[in-house]
């Protein structure tokens, strides 16, 4: 499982993502890039970063050592909504794509639950006891304190972990969303609504989802209800665009 090797900003990946060009080599862009992460000092902090955001945000799941940027909707998403509409997609990828950060979030789910103060000495030592490796769990679990806090979803202060806000959702956002999981976490157009994993959406305030799955229901997809599911089936030619 790989880690966080480096905390990183939900502005430095929007403004990674303005730079870049699908099919394009990575590297040409690799200056560029680094200029936007001019709070850094040294070459090394700088490539761990933009090989972070390249890992989770430029690169296919299937092909995590491209060298072209691929062609993921979050970036035809990004590209389309400013900084603040983009922010909480930009998140919910995070969740999709590193496992790490699924892994954190269910751990402090279990020991703390929802909107309490955590001690983060309590939460290390728990951390360091479910995964091992010390420095690296360590490591991971700062450089996900630092990621929550740039998306004002946590602060950390010292020994204090505190709950900030969990970020609102609009309809066209959660629509957006469950694109991104199709593509992203199932790689299926078909989605069965009982099967979301509710820890994907555990720092969102998102609309009720069955209620707007039957929203759209032949705009984006076709929705059905069964006895004890539901389900929606995307449109081969949704794209991005049919919501922005």
């Amino acid at each position: 499982m790989k880690g966080l090797d480096r905390p990183v900003k939900a502005s430095w990946i929007y403004n990674t993502i303005q730079i870049v060009e699908k099919e394009k080599k990575i590297r040409k862009y690799k200056n560029k890039i680094d200029d936007l992460f001019y709070e850094l000092s040294g070459k090394d902090g700088k490539r761990k970063v933009r090989t972070v955001i390249s890992r989770y945000f430029l690169r296919s799941k299937n092909n995590p050592r491209a060298q072209k940027v691929a062609n993921l909707p979050i970036i035809d998403i990004a590209k389309s909504l400013s900084y603040e509409k983009t922010k909480p997609l930009l998140l919910f990828q995070l969740f999709l794509r590193a496992e790490i950060v699924r892994v954190l979030t269910k751990m402090i789910k279990e020991i703390y639950g929802k909107n309490r103060k955590m001690n983060y000495k309590y939460l290390r030592k728990k951390i360091i006891q479910k995964l091992g490796e010390r420095d690296i769990s360590s490591r991971s679990l700062r450089n996900y304190l630092y990621t929550m806090e740039s998306f004002d979803i946590l602060n950390w202060d010292n020994e204090r972990i505190n709950w900030e806000k969990d970020l609102n959702i609009s309809e066209k956002q959660l629509v957006l969303m469950l694109y991104l999981y199709s593509k992203e976490y199932i790689n299926s157009s078909q989605i069965i609504i009982n099967d979301i994993n509710e820890l994907l959406l555990y720092f969102f305030k998102t609309p009720d989802i069955n209620k707007i799955c039957k929203k759209y229901n032949n705009d984006y997809w076709q929705y059905s209800v069964g006895v004890k599911q539901s389900k929606i089936i995307f449109y081969d030619d949704f794209g991005v665009g049919e919501v922005l």
